[in-house]
């Protein structure tokens, strides 16, 4: 018995995949995770015109974190986790969560939609846009995130 027990922990290993985040550097402090992108999901519904992914925001000095300032929260932010959606049919993005942290990893404050997504046209030349074009062209992405795991090797 402890020999069938111990096989089934063992496949189980074997098997359980580990899922970890890809993260594409977009320009000096803002990342995508590669593996994060996939098709919006609500209620059960699948949109194909939209995607859900995470975006990691360092804390350049300039950081304005979604007018969260340290003085509510009593900590300085050094990153925050950022889910959109993007429509890119629409060409329109949504925040769907925030998740701030400190310096030890800590979360310092978040905030999550509860309710349907509040859609806004994404302007020209903006971060939005930024955002947008990444995930509209996804091969590229996916071709820029193998350069940089290339270059790290070196």
């Amino acid at each position: 018995m402890k020999k069938i027990f111990l096989f089934f922990v063992y496949m189980f290993l074997l098997v359980n995949p580990a899922f970890s985040a890809e993260w594409v550097r977009i320009n000096n402090d803002t990342y995508i995770d590669l593996s994060s992108i996939k098709i919006f999901i609500e209620n059960d519904v699948p949109n194909f015109d939209c995607r859900v992914f995470w975006v990691k925001q360092y804390n350049n000095g300039q950081f304005s974190s979604f007018d969260i300032t340290k003085e509510e929260t009593g900590k300085d932010i050094t990153y925050s986790l950022v889910q959109y959606i993007v429509n890119i049919s629409e060409k329109q993005l949504a925040l769907n969560e925030i998740i701030h942290y400190d310096e030890k990893f800590n979360v310092v404050a978040s905030w999550h939609r509860y309710n349907k997504p509040v859609w806004t046209s994404i302007p020209p030349e903006s971060y939005g846009e930024m955002l947008y074009y990444s995930i509209k062209n996804k091969r590229k992405l996916t071709r820029l995130y193998k350069e940089q795991q290339h270059l790290d090797v070196k």
